[in-house]
């Protein structure tokens, strides 16, 4: 019996451990049910999925309530489903406030997957309940918030809502500073509000006057609220800000640095004590130089460093968290390239982080690991050339601000310390609407052991489910779930060892797919979903089931005779084990059930009659042979007629004995 781990990667990872134990399983190894965004944003919006079990099946009935707290919402929907079927969809419609549906469930898991959109400027919440039907206590019982929709700020635009506690009571200034990171804002304001009562303590309108200040009580709780507006044709901005004063005038109550509009979020390094701090920001020049690489190292509101080009510094700072901003934008020929921040101390490394720099032409992954020992490592990538082949391809490898590998031809070999190492790779989708799929794998080569493996999809939402199985069969099924509408296709495919072990594509008319693949050796592999969200969709939900194959079937096949005289017939019956189909062959023809009984016609001969029977498992046969005798006396009547082989032999054999005795009397 294989034993099988899977190890599920959504926005968080979780790992969960099911083994199979004796001969049958009482469940599936994998009984998923999973939502795709179209984007990044969507996905950010989509309220939690939730899950409840049916241990007794029947009739239930399911509600689904628009709070209308603090508003109602603007769409509302649920969709309850298996990995393999949809029973519930429901839709709340304005006016309405609610919507509510009786359907038979079947014991099992279900999902809960609502979607809802918030009216402007404001927030809601609904709930999800669902009841068997005679009993008022309910089976599943789910309350959502739905948080305001932030999507709307312009481009360029952020805000910030952060709290702090006055342990020290006195006079404090709000100050902010613009960073010009990578340049100036084109518009500030901040406010400080006193908790619970909202009584406003302080008010910034614009960067002409970037302070003000107020009296603060100890033991209370304020909330600073920032809106910052970058430049327009930058879009990118830097600022810092803090709440400074108290009782000696030094006590800093907030302080921060925060991005505006693009700038990415700041690599963040955690110091254990105060101390000198060595910062290497680097141009890793692969696939080629970057055109600009800027920096900023900041702890709280103060600026400790900043980094015009690749470069190293050595920082003084106090324990507590660094932040890294880094600005950088490739060389307009290629579009591709790459940066390494490397951060350490005299206790070890703080920090190695590389990343791809791309244009919109290009996209960049990378993939971070660590080593538990020097040494030299063999690191492949492979384009799996589904579901089309990728454009292009390319790879690099940093470790502590250094390239130490590069390039797709031939294989890297990279020789590397132990800890961080950070794998990139620039790829180009097939073409427009099309996606396609690579594969990493890092090998120790003095042990021949995999250290690293993982694959990404290209021009697609994707996901992946990562499996280590021991050899043997196994049945995967793969369900368009249609909620809250069909996807466009969608690509199963699993990996393992460089190899493609199976596929299924689903969609355009088709709604589900099954396979049953076989797993060569033990070792690690992955289920890798690739999917396109119908045309002006946001969202879709698919179904993924996986379990080890069952046996081969058995076959049991009797006759009610073994004999029978010529122009009789027999009753043929049999029964079979983990079969899902049957097919008669020899003396009988056709397809049947996995198991019943059937007269045959009449017989005339011996006759031998199969049945073969297939599943998941493979296929399995039994045969049983009747044979055929003549009746008593055929051929023997009255008034002539033909003789038989068998008296033509007894007459020939007295005329040569009558022959043989007149011989001898003559003599």
């Amino acid at each position: 019996m294989s034993v099988i781990r899977l190890l599920r990667l959504a926005t968080a990872t979780a790992m969960t451990s099911l083994l199979a134990a004796g001969t049958l399983r009482a469940s599936p190894l994998a009984d998923n049910v999973r939502l795709i965004s179209a984007t990044p944003q969507a996905a950010l919006a989509a309220p939690d999925a939730r899950s409840f079990s049916v241990t007794q099946a029947g009739m239930y009935t399911v509600l689904l309530t628009d709070l209308a707290t603090p508003a109602p919402l603007s769409a509302l929907s649920v969709g309850i489903a298996s990995s393999t079927a949809t029973p519930v969809r429901l839709t709340v419609s304005a006016p309405a406030r609610s919507a509510s549906m009786a359907v038979m469930l079947d014991a099992g898991t279900y999902t809960v997957q609502p979607l809802a959109v918030p009216a402007a400027g404001t927030g809601g919440g609904f709930t999800v309940t669902v009841t068997p039907q005679g009993n008022t206590t309910a089976l599943f019982v789910g309350p959502w918030v739905v948080p305001a929709d932030a999507g709307g700020s312009p481009p360029g635009q952020s805000a910030a809502n952060n709290s702090f506690t006055v342990t020290d009571g006195g006079t404090y200034t709000l100050s902010v500073a613009d960073r010009g990171f990578p340049a100036a804002l084109s518009g500030f304001q901040a406010i400080v509000l006193r908790q619970p009562d909202g009584m406003t303590m302080c008010t910034i309108v614009s960067l002409a006057a970037p302070s003000c200040s107020m009296t603060l009580v100890a033991g209370t709780t304020y909330d600073l609220i920032v809106l910052a507006n970058a430049d327009p044709v930058a879009l990118a901005g830097l600022y810092s800000v803090q709440v400074l004063g108290g009782s000696t005038g030094g006590t800093v109550a907030y302080g921060a640095t925060m991005p505006v509009g693009s700038t990415a979020q700041p690599l963040a390094l955690q110091l254990p004590a105060g101390g000198n701090v060595s910062v290497q920001l680097s141009d890793l020049s692969y696939p080629a130089s970057l055109a600009s690489l800027r920096a900023v190292v900041a702890q709280g509101a103060e600026v400790l460093q900043q980094f015009s080009s690749a470069g190293t510094a050595t920082i003084g700072a106090s324990a507590g968290r660094l932040k890294v901003f880094v600005q950088a934008s490739p060389d307009t020929t290629r579009g591709e390239g790459a940066y390494a921040v490397y951060a350490h101390d005299a206790s070890g490394t703080l920090g190695d982080v590389a990343v791809p720099v791309v244009d919109g032409n290009h996209v960049g992954y990378v993939f971070a690991d660590s080593l538990a020992a020097a040494g030299n490592y063999q690191l492949t990538l492979t384009d799996y050339q589904l579901p089309a082949p990728l454009a292009a391809l390319d790879l690099l490898a940093e470790q502590q601000g250094q390239r130490i590998a590069a390039g797709v031809t031939p294989t890297p070999t990279m020789n590397a310390g132990a800890g961080a190492v950070n794998l990139l790779v620039f790829a180009t989708a097939p073409v427009t609407g099309a996606n396609g799929l690579f594969g990493i794998d890092l090998v120790d080569t003095a042990s021949s052991s995999t250290v690293f493996q993982t694959t990404q999809g290209v021009g697609a939402a994707f996901q992946t489910i990562d499996v280590v199985a021991s050899p043997g069969k196994y049945v995967a099924q793969l369900t368009d779930l249609g909620f809250p509408a069909d996807f466009a296709q969608v690509w199963l495919i699993g990996t393992g060892n460089r190899q493609v072990l199976t596929q299924i594509v689903i969609g355009q008319g088709s709604a589900s797919g099954r396979v049953v693949f076989d797993v060569p050796s033990a070792g690690a592999y992955v289920i890798n979903v690739l999917a396109q969200t119908g045309a002006g969709q946001q969202y879709g939900l698919y179904g993924f089931k996986l379990d080890s194959a069952p046996p081969a079937p058995t076959v049991t096949l009797t006759a009610s005779a073994s004999s029978v005289v010529a122009g009789g017939h027999v009753t043929l019956t049999w029964t079979s084990t983990d079969a899902t189909s049957c097919a008669a062959t020899d003396g009988w023809t056709g397809t049947v059930a996995t198991a019943g009984s059937q007269d045959t016609s009449p017989l005339s001969a011996t006759t031998t009659f199969t049945l073969t029977c297939s599943g998941d498992g493979g296929s399995g046969s039994a045969h049983v042979t009747v044979q055929v005798t003549q009746p008593p006396g055929s051929g023997n009547g009255g008034g002539g007629g033909a003789l038989d082989a068998q008296t033509l032999w007894l007459l020939a054999f007295g005329v040569v004995a009558a022959l043989r005795r007149r011989t001898l009397h003559a003599g």
